[in-house]
C-alpha cells in the first residue's frame, strides 16, 4: 500500500504495463482508497479516516474500528507486554492479577465453556475457604493457649492462622466480585471501586504476610539448631516486633494497589459494557 497525491495517476498506478508498480493491488491517499480491478482500472472509494479511528485502547495502544454502529466492534494493537481487549492487562512485573487469569474464560464465546468455568471458579475458592476455616480454626485454638506461645514460633503460627484465613476470604470475595461484574450485575460505582482496590490489596498483603510468618518459623528453628544455647531470636517479645515489622512492611509494599488500580469499562466483556477489571498504569 502506498500514498499518492496526484489524481491523474490513479489509473496509471493500476496499469500492469506501467514500469512503476506492475503488481500493485491497492493504494490510499488523504481522500480515497482505491483497488485495482482485473481490468487494471482503479476502483476508488471515499476515505474518511475519522470513521476508522477510536480511542478505546489504553497505554498508547492503536485502536482499529470495525462496524461504526457497534461500540464493541474494535481491535486494539497493544504495546509490548500489554494485552486484553483494551490493553488493560500487563506482564511487565512478571505477574498476573486474578482478573487477568479468569476473565478470558468467563467471556468465552462458548456458552458451555462459560458455565463450566463459572462453576469451577465458584466451587474451588468456596472449598478452599471451608477447608481453611477448619484448618486455621484448629491452629488458632491451639496456639491461643499460653503454653504454646512461650517462644516465637507459637506467635508466628498463631498470627499466620489469622492471615491465612483472611487471604482465603479475600480470594473468595474477589472471585465473586469479578464474576458479578463480568455477568453484568449492577453495582454502585463507589462500592465497585472500593472493592476493586481493597480486595486486591488485602489479598496480596495477607497472602505474603502469611508466607513471611512461615519463613520466620523456619528461620527460628534453624537458629536453634545452629545456636542451641542462645535464646534471643525465639523470645516472644522479639517475635512480636518481627510480626509487626512484617505487617507494616508488606502492607506498605502493596499500597500502590490502593492508588493505581482503577475500573476499566470494557464493552467486549458484557452486553451493557460494564465489566470491571484491574489495571496498573
Amino acid at each position: 500500500m502506498i500514498v499518492v497525491n496526484v489524481v491523474g495517476k490513479y489509473h496509471t498506478l493500476c496499469d500492469k504495463t506501467s514500469l512503476n508498480n506492475s503488481s500493485l493491488l491497492c493504494f490510499v491517499d488523504d481522500d480515497y482508497f482505491c483497488l485495482c480491478d482485473a481490468n487494471d482500472i482503479a476502483q476508488c472509494f471515499s476515505n474518511y479516516r475519522k470513521f476508522d479511528q477510536c480511542n478505546l485502547c489504553l497505554v498508547g495502544g492503536q485502536c482499529i474500528k470495525g462496524e461504526i454502529d457497534t461500540p464493541s466492534d474494535y481491535l486494539c494493537l497493544c504495546p509490548p507486554c500489554y494485552f486484553g481487549s483494551t490493553c488493560q492487562h500487563n506482564t511487565k512485573l512478571f505477574s498476573y492479577t486474578l482478573d487477568t487469569l479468569i476473565s478470558s474464560d468467563l467471556v468465552s464465546p462458548s456458552l458451555s465453556k462459560q458455565r463450566l468455568f463459572l462453576s469451577i471458579y465458584i466451587i474451588v475458592p468456596t472449598v478452599l475457604f471451608i477447608y481453611g476455616i477448619i484448618s486455621n480454626l484448629f491452629s488458632f485454638v491451639t496456639f491461643r493457649r499460653a503454653r504454646t506461645r512461650q517462644n516465637g514460633t507459637g506467635y508466628y503460627l498463631y498470627t499466620s492462622a489469622i492471615f491465612s484465613q483472611l487471604s482465603l476470604f479475600c480470594l473468595l470475595t474477589k472471585t465473586v466480585h469479578i464474576i458479578i461484574n463480568i455477568r453484568g450485575f449492577s453495582i454502585d460505582s463507589i462500592v465497585n471501586i472500593v472493592l476493586c482496590k481493597l480486595l486486591s490489596f488485602l489479598l496480596s498483603s495477607s497472602t505474603r504476610i502469611s508466607y513471611w510468618l512461615i519463613i520466620f518459623v523456619a528461620i527460628e528453628r534453624m537458629y536453634l539448631v545452629l545456636f542451641a544455647v542462645k535464646r534471643w531470636l525465639n523470645q516472644p517479645k522479639i517475635a512480636k516486633r518481627i510480626i509487626l515489622f512484617i505487617i507494616i512492611l508488606t502492607c506498605a509494599s502493596h499500597v500502590h494497589e490502593l492508588i493505581k488500580y482503577v475500573i476499566i469499562d470494557d464493552p467486549k466483556y458484557t452486553v451493557n459494557g460494564n465489566c470491571s477489571v484491574d489495571y496498573i498504569e
